[in-house]
C-alpha cells in the first residue's frame, strides 16, 4: 500500500503528463493549420504574379518557374507538324495538323511532368515554316529537338512507327542517332507497339539545320486501318506520348551522367 504522500504525487504525475500531451498535440494542430495557410497563400501569390498557369485544367508550373540555367533535366522544344494552311496529310477523318498538335502536347505535359523543360513550336492550329521552326530552335537552344508527324503511302499494308534523324550533320548528328535510339528503345520494348526503326534523312529542314540532336517521329500511317485505328484512341495517344517522354527523359539521364564523368 502506498502512503498518501505517494498516491498524491503519482496523481500530480499523470495530471503533468496529460497536460503536456495535450499541449503537444495542440502545438502539432497549430503547426500543420498554419503550413497549410503558407503553402495556399504561396501558391496564390506564385498564380498572381503568373510563375503558375494553367492551360487545359493543367499546370504549366516547370514551363513558368524554371530559368535556363535551373532545369533539373534538361529542356526539349516539342515541334507539331504542319499547321494552319498546311495541313499536312488528309487521308483521315482528321487532317494531320491536329493529330500532330493533340500529341505534342500531351508530350509536353508528360515531359513538364518529369522535370523537364518545354518549349513548342506552335500551341495551337497556326501555320509556322520551317524556317521559323529552325530559328525558335537557335533562339531557345534546347537540349533536344523533336518533331511529330503522321505518315502516308499509297500501299495500305505498311504501318507502324518510324524514327527520322540526321546522323550527319556536323553538330549533333551522332547525338541524334542516339536520342532516337532511346526513344526507339522504349517503344519497342512494347510487344504491342509496331516500330519499323529508325530512319537516316538529310535532307528535312527540322534535322539538318538545327544544331542540336534532333528527330522526327512519324507516329503512325493513316493510309493503314489498324494504324489509324490506334493512332485516333485516346488509350494508344497516351501510351505513345509516355514512351517517347520516357526515351527523351533516358537520353538526359545519360547524357547529364556522361557529363559529369
Amino acid at each position: 500500500n502506498l502512503e498518501p504522500s505517494q498516491r498524491r504525487q503519482i496523481r500530480r504525475e499523470r495530471i503533468k503528463r496529460k497536460r503536456l500531451k495535450r499541449k503537444k498535440i495542440r502545438r502539432n494542430l497549430i503547426f500543420i493549420v498554419l503550413s497549410i495557410l503558407l503553402i495556399y497563400s504561396a501558391r496564390n501569390a506564385m498564380i498572381h504574379f503568373g510563375f503558375i498557369k494553367y492551360e487545359n485544367g493543367e499546370s504549366t508550373v516547370f514551363k513558368n518557374i524554371w530559368s535556363n540555367n535551373s532545369e533539373l533535366l534538361g529542356t526539349v522544344m516539342i515541334d507539331a507538324g504542319h499547321g494552319g494552311n498546311d495541313s499536312g496529310t488528309t487521308e483521315a477523318e482528321i487532317p494531320e495538323k491536329e493529330l500532330n498538335l493533340k500529341i505534342a502536347l500531351q508530350i509536353q505535359r508528360s515531359l513538364e511532368k518529369k522535370g523537364v523543360r518545354v518549349w513548342m513550336t506552335r500551341k495551337d492550329d497556326r501555320y509556322v515554316s520551317l524556317e521559323e521552326r529552325v530559328i525558335k530552335a537557335q533562339k531557345e537552344q534546347p537540349d533536344l529537338f523533336i518533331s511529330i508527324h503522321q505518315n502516308s503511302f499509297e500501299d495500305s499494308s505498311v504501318r507502324g512507327m518510324e524514327i527520322w534523324c540526321n546522323e550527319e550533320k556536323s553538330i549533333g548528328g551522332e547525338e541524334s542517332r542516339n536520342l532516337a535510339k532511346k526513344i526507339e528503345d522504349t517503344i519497342s520494348a512494347d510487344v504491342e507497339m509496331i516500330s519499323r526503326g529508325i530512319v537516316a534523312d538529310c535532307d528535312l529542314q527540322v534535322l539538318r539545320q538545327t544544331e542540336i540532336p534532333a528527330v522526327l517521329i512519324e507516329i503512325g500511317y493513316v493510309t493503314n486501318l489498324e494504324d489509324r485505328r490506334l493512332i485516333f484512341s485516346e488509350d494508344y495517344q497516351k501510351k505513345v506520348t509516355e514512351y517517347i517522354a520516357e526515351g527523351v527523359v533516358a537520353y538526359l539521364l545519360q547524357n547529364n551522367a556522361n557529363e559529369l564523368i
